[in-house]
């Protein structure tokens, strides 16, 4: 497995539509790695899951987005019947990142080496450092 890397544009990552990304924080050490689809039937909706085994991951709800906001909204399952930390964490990634274009210093966002457009491995470093490749940057 590659080592994670950071990326230098986390809005465009997240919203990639195939983004896989990993956040950890400087004085905690915890540490969540998300999984954000794009809904093929409506561009304005994401599907955001939370890993909680190697490669094994939860839904934990849907991101929306419009030109003025992105918006979280959980939805409670079997599995997650309360509002779990990474929930909160989410929310926060969406409201700093997003929404306010506004990182945190204390929480580094990693991706796993895969483009977050179309899941392919990125090979160069520019590609690596944005986290998304050449061709699906063009598009």
């Amino acid at each position: 497995m590659q080592d994670n890397i950071v990326i230098e544009n986390q809005k465009e990552f997240i919203l990639g539509g195939r983004a896989y990304f990993t956040v950890e924080s400087e004085e905690t050490k915890n540490r969540f790695t998300y999984k954000i689809n794009l809904c093929k039937t409506n561009k304005n909706m994401f599907f955001v899951s939370v890993c909680y085994a190697y490669e094994s991951y939860n839904f934990i709800g849907n991101l929306y987005t419009n030109e003025a906001k992105t918006e979280f909204k959980f939805v409670q399952s079997k599995k997650l019947t309360k509002t779990p930390t990474s929930v909160e964490v989410i929310k926060f990634i969406i409201e700093h990142y997003l929404n306010n274009n506004k990182p945190h210093s204390k929480l580094v966002f990693y991706h796993h080496g895969h483009c977050c457009r179309c899941g392919r491995t990125l090979t160069t470093p520019e590609s690596i450092k944005r986290g998304i490749g050449p061709f699906c940057a063009d598009l």
